[in-house]
């Protein structure tokens, strides 16, 4: 594996980070949402966070 390649593979793998961590937030959101506190702008954060990581997934 050259230099190019193992750069190529190390931006895609930190992309593939960002999108999961993105994820997590989101169901981390809607937990809080259900089980603990609820306010307004809440669903909004969900959406958000669930379409950055779909941006960044494709």
């Amino acid at each position: 594996m050259d230099y190019i390649e193992y750069k190529s593979r190390q931006k895609n793998l930190k992309r593939i980070e960002f999108v999961v961590f993105q994820f997590l937030l989101s169901d981390w959101l809607i937990e809080l949402d259900k089980f603990y506190i609820s306010f307004i702008f809440l669903g909004i954060l969900v959406l958000l966070t669930y379409w950055i990581g779909l941006f960044f997934n494709t």
